[in-house]
């Protein structure tokens, strides 16, 4: 916990309500004139995304789950975490495109961060109603999947997708219905009906879960992203990657009897107003530019499309191809952008370990070992790793080791910045201790302290003033600073001169005992109960404007906690020790 100005929950940082420019919906085909497309291509948000799939593992295993934007895996995403969201808006990234899914798990945490970092969120519908469940549906005789997918799709939009009154939340940039169908549901002797209908259907479900639920408000773009390979099983256009593929998805939207489907709602208008094309691809912005024209606008000239996974290890020119990629897509009416693949590379899967921009990498005293079993030297202060209970399962989560371009030798970050048009990353902070993320416990002074460097000890000065009820004005004070990393110097002497109310701060003759919006939600609610069963808070009493999140709960809470404390104490309360819980 900590202090702000608040009430009820009311905290001053919260994120819901805050507006995301999402991406251009698809061109109107009753106005496909030259005109349309140059007003589309003036409101067009440019797509600068990274692709998100971060396995903690470092080698090959399988973990419980691989959904890593649910509360289970804030460790790596969140800011007290690695701080994943922050690094990928550093490399001047916009978007954050996602894989796994359990629409069992809230998402709200992972969205309102990204909303408020400027990151707009590519979710993905999970493979398991279509081919890993029980109850599957992408099999040959069985391709309807508008029951299991409308179930699942139903169960993300109550735990996250949407606010509370009913409309999307404001992050969201697309929703994947499905990731490769072409691969995945393609059955021997009739694939393109098979994975069209299976598809198809399951659109229908997602249509009608949001009708179900009471959808109010604009709602994102559905996109299926296909293969950039031939469909040589498919009846049309079979020469040109991804685009036959697309075509029997269009055909299915138009013609869905013909695909065995009896859709409840109008496809073929869902596909004119909310339908976008996608696919992955390993080529160059040469392959892409060709592709765009020769193929792409002549077959879809009003159905905009975007790249899901771009990037290409063997190419030498990666920096020059990935900024004439955008620069493609900036020009072009219909291509709105790519998302590089990927943010860490993956040793838990074959195939996928010379991607990512990162490596995992544990610390082995002073040196780190990174999942190659190279170590590289990280110096003082080198970090800890941040522990994560993932799905019944204790995890390391590992820090991160920029990858390197065997050619040019520049990290994959720096390359993604420079197109990007980020401000860079400072690849040594990566895995050091971060004063902005510790504790303001005795625990994290010790480990600010062991660095021995004034100016993160004056950052985390900054934090322990605002958890006292202060607001640093113009920072702290480098001489205070220094005086806390000598070697006699110690958290309880510094609490003692922050009780002084120093003037280079300004001090709240009334501060609220607030949740730190930034804490894992197992934390904050382990805390919540721990409150409650104190005694010192009647928990029943909760009003009901304050019950609509844990965090709202938790923010009332806390504040009657320290609100009835100081009724009964004869001496003004020490906030560091009355606002606490464990750092909720």
């Amino acid at each position: 916990a900590e202090f702000a100005p608040s009430s009820c929950g009311l905290d001053l940082r919260q994120l819901r309500g805050q507006t995301q420019q999402t991406g251009i919906g698809p061109l109107d085909a009753s106005k496909g004139s030259a005109e349309a497309v140059a007003n589309k291509l003036a409101t067009k948000r440019l797509l600068k995304g990274i692709s998100y799939g971060p396995t903690p593992l470092l080698s090959p295993g399988v973990l419980p789950k691989d959904d890593f934007f649910s509360d289970a895996s804030k460790s790596q995403w969140g800011f007290r975490g690695r701080g994943d969201l922050h690094i990928m808006r550093s490399l001047g990234a916009n978007t954050v495109r996602l894989y796994g899914n359990d629409p069992n798990e809230d998402h709200s945490d992972f969205l309102d961060l990204a909303n408020k970092l400027g990151l707009g969120v590519i979710p993905s519908i999970s493979d398991l109603p279509y081919v890993q469940s029980v109850q599957r549906c992408g099999t040959a005789n069985k391709c309807t999947c508008y029951a299991q997918v409308k179930d699942a799709y139903r169960r993300n939009l109550e735990r996250g997708l949407l606010l509370p009154d009913r409309s999307y939340h404001p992050a969201l940039e697309y929703v994947i219905s499905l990731n490769e169908p072409d691969s995945k549901l393609s059955q021997t002797g009739f694939p393109a009906l098979s994975f069209a209908g299976s598809v198809v259907s399951g659109i229908d479900g997602i249509l009608d879960a949001e009708k179900e639920v009471g959808v109010v408000g604009a709602k994102p773009n559905i996109t299926v992203i296909v293969s950039f390979a031939n469909c040589r099983s498919c009846t049309q256009i079979q020469q040109h990657p991804a685009i036959a593929q697309m075509w029997v998805l269009r055909d299915a939207m138009h013609n869905p009897s013909k695909y065995g489907i009896a859709p409840r709602n109008n496809l073929a208008e869902f596909y004119r107003t909310r339908f976008t094309n996608s696919f992955n691809a390993v080529g160059t912005s040469v392959d892409i530019t060709k592709w765009l024209s020769s193929s792409y606008e002549k077959e879809f000239p009003h159905t905009p499309v975007f790249i899901a996974e771009y990037h290409s290890p063997d190419d030498p020119h990666k920096e020059e191809d990935l900024t004439g990629i955008l620069a493609l897509a900036e020009a072009s009416p219909l291509l709105l952008g790519v998302n590089f693949f990927e943010f860490q590379s993956r040793y838990d899967r074959r195939g996928q370990a010379g991607w990512g921009m990162f490596d995992p990498a544990l610390p082995l005293g002073d040196d780190m070992l990174g999942a190659d079993g190279f170590g590289t030297e990280t110096g003082p202060g080198s970090s800890s790793v941040k522990d994560m209970a993932f799905f019944g399962k204790h995890l390391r989560v590992p820090c991160l080791r920029p990858t390197r371009d065997i050619f040019t030798h520049k990290s994959l970050a720096q390359i993604v910045a420079a197109a990007y048009g980020g401000p860079m990353l400072d690849e040594k902070q990566l895995c050091t201790l971060n004063p902005m993320k510790e504790l303001t416990d005795s625990g994290g002074f010790d480990r600010i302290w062991m660095a021995v460097n004034a100016t993160s000890m004056s950052l985390f000065i900054a934090r322990v003033v605002e958890h006292m009820g202060g607001n640093v004005l113009r920072g702290v004070p480098l001489s205070f600073a220094k005086d806390y990393v000598s070697e006699t110097a110690t958290f309880a002497a510094l609490v003692s001169a922050l009780q002084k109310q120093p003037s280079w701060a300004a001090w709240s003759k009334k501060p609220a005992c607030v949740v730190d919006r930034d804490e894992l939600k197992d934390n904050v609610i382990s805390a919540v109960k721990l409150a409650c069963d104190s005694g010192k808070v009647e928990c029943n009493a909760i009003p009901n404007d304050c019950r609509k999140s844990i965090w709202d709960q938790a923010s009332w809470v806390f504040g009657s906690y320290y609100h009835n404390m100081s009724r009964q104490s004869s001496t003004p309360l020490e906030a560091l020790s009355h606002c606490y819980f464990n750092g909720a």
